[in-house]
This record gives structure tokens, C-alpha cells and sequence, in this order.
């Protein structure tokens, strides 16, 4: 039923979304665009034009076509909200970046499509559009894990080895922000159940979250200690595999869980007054434009 409820919710988006903006723009989709095209919905939804959000208190992003270039994809537009004027604020095909990459498959970008975050071969790759810098920010064999922009584009947090960490990209600076990640204790990511019922999959396992003015991270620590352990057999190879997985089942414990606070620049972490193994949930932080911080607890 869940998943029904959902994907009725999303063809319903999408349906509002392809009427909206056909009705906009006078076009009729036809059967062959939806069913004969092979475009993939990505491709299919960059074709309409799409509110991004604020630049600044004047001014909003879209995303659309230039009549003058049909054919240049990806086009965002800054429009003045009171005159409806618009002008041409971010033209991919000026930008040129070395082979592998491209600026529409970046891992992420800043709201104002200044700074752009690649995750390619277990290393992070940065693009500053101001300055028209391609960086390799890391080189490790170790995978850095979820890795997401600050809100001002000049940061970059990720899990690795079970514990979080900052890059300063103007610094080029590496800091990590947690040193007790295991096996079992995990900083910034996910243990197996909250992402499963609580955070949700589209989360990834992610478990910190970014204050806006870009100087604090919240995140939670989970210690999967007293979860049973749950061994998985993979039948995929010539012998197989076998996968342990901390699973509790209806009446098992649950993760023990702490919420803490990290100041990127002094590296100091407050920990909320939660007990930690206290049989409760912690989840859902909610950062208010103040920077000041909410928590749902139960």
C-alpha cells in the first residue's frame, strides 16, 4: 500500500508538472515523445522550462530553451521578478572540463550553479564557476561516502571510515570532525534501520545535515552494538557471498543514538542531552534560516 500511495504521488506530479507547463507554452506531448522517444525522464523533463529557486531577493532562476539555440541544453535564465525580464545567467556548452566530466552530471551543485561537486573512482572533484577551477579535492583509496555541498559551495562534508569529515576547498584543508567510527559505530551515516524506516532510502544511509549559514553540521552517531546480527547469503559468483547485516527484528534493540553538533571551523561537537540508550527514535533535524537547530524525538 505504501508503495502504491507513492508512485500514485509521483505520476501525479509528474502529470501536474507536463500540463502546467505544456499549457504554458501551448505545446501538446505527443504519444511518440512519452513512448517512442528513448529519452530517459531526465532528458525529457529538461526540455520544459523549470523555476530552480531565489538567486537573491529580485531575482529567480529557470531553466529554458533559448528560441535563438534550440538546440543548447541546459540553459538557466535569470529573471527579474517584478519586470519579467530575463537574461541568460548559466550557459553549460561555455564550460569546458577535462574528459570524464561534465557540469549536468555533477553529483551536486550550489543553488546558484556557481559550484559544482563530481564523485568519480572514490574521489571528489570540484568545479568553481567564478573562477573557472577544476580541483581534485581528495585522493584516497578510501571511499568518501555521501559527500554533500555546504549551502554557500565552499565546503564539503562526507563520511569516511565511519566518521565524518570537512574539506575547506579555499584552505584545501581536510578535517575530520568524529575519530570513534568502527565497524559498528558509525558517524554521519546511517545505521541499517533508520535508513530503512525512519530516514528513508532517498537519504542513502546520509545522517548529517548542514546549517545554512555553512559553519555547523548536525548529524547522528549510531552504535549498532546490541543489534542482533543477521547474516545474508548471496548466491551471485562461482562461490557466493556472505553478508552480515545488523537487523532488528520485533523485539530486538535497536541502535543505541546520539545527535551532536560539529562547529566546522574549531571542530568542536555538542551532544544533545539525549540518553543515548534509551529506548527512543532521533531523527529529522530541521535547520531554521537563523541556523538555529529543531529535532524530532520520540
Amino acid at each position: 500500500m505504501k508503495y502504491l500511495k507513492l508512485s500514485l504521488i509521483f505520476l501525479l506530479s509528474i502529470t501536474f508538472i507536463f500540463q502546467n507547463d505544456f499549457f504554458a507554452q501551448k505545446k501538446k506531448l505527443t504519444y511518440k515523445q512519452v513512448y517512442e522517444s528513448g529519452m530517459s525522464m531526465r532528458a525529457m523533463m529538461a526540455m520544459f522550462n523549470r523555476t530552480q529557486g531565489w538567486l537573491d531577493e529580485n531575482h529567480y532562476l529557470e531553466s529554458k530553451s533559448d528560441p535563438a539555440r534550440p538546440n543548447v541544453r541546459g540553459l538557466i535564465f535569470k529573471t527579474n521578478a517584478e519586470t519579467g525580464q530575463s537574461e541568460i545567467y548559466f550557459d553549460p556548452s561555455t564550460i569546458q572540463l577535462p574528459e570524464g566530466f561534465s557540469v549536468d552530471r555533477a553529483n551536486q551543485k550550489s543553488k546558484d550553479n556557481n559550484y559544482f561537486l563530481f564523485n568519480q573512482k572514490n574521489n571528489l572533484y570540484y568545479f568553481d564557476r567564478l573562477e573557472n577551477k577544476f580541483l581534485q579535492l581528495t585522493n584516497d583509496v578510501v571511499e568518501e561516502k555521501v559527500p554533500q555541498l555546504s549551502p554557500d559551495g565552499k565546503k564539503v562534508a562526507y563520511v569516511k571510515n565511519n566518521n565524518l569529515y570537512v574539506y575547506e576547498v579555499e584552505k584545501e584543508k581536510e578535517t575530520q570532525l568524529t575519530n570513534d567510527g568502527t565497524n559498528l559505530i558509525y558517524n554521519g551515516w546511517a545505521s541499517w534501520v533508520y535508513m530503512e524506516e525512519i530516514l528513508g532510502r532517498s537519504t542513502a544511509y546520509s545522517a548529517f545535515w548542514w546549517s545554512p549559514n555553512s559553519q555547523m553540521i548536525c548529524f547522528l552517531r549510531f552504535d549498532d552494538s546490541p543489534v542482533p546480527d543477521f547474516p545474508i547469503f548471496h548466491a551471485d559468483g562461482q562461490h557466493g557471498e556472505l553478508e552480515h547485516q545488523r537487523y532488528p527484528k520485533a523485539g530486538d534493540p535497536n541502535p543505541y543514538v546520539k545527535f551532536g553538533i560539529a562547529d566546522v571551523n574549531s571542530g568542536k561537537i555538542v551532544w544533545a542531552d539525549f540518553d543515548e540508550k534509551a529506548d527512543h527514535y532521533v531523527a529529522w533535524p530541521t535547520w531554521t534560516k537563523d541556523n538555529k537547530l529543531t529535532v524530532q524525538w520520540m
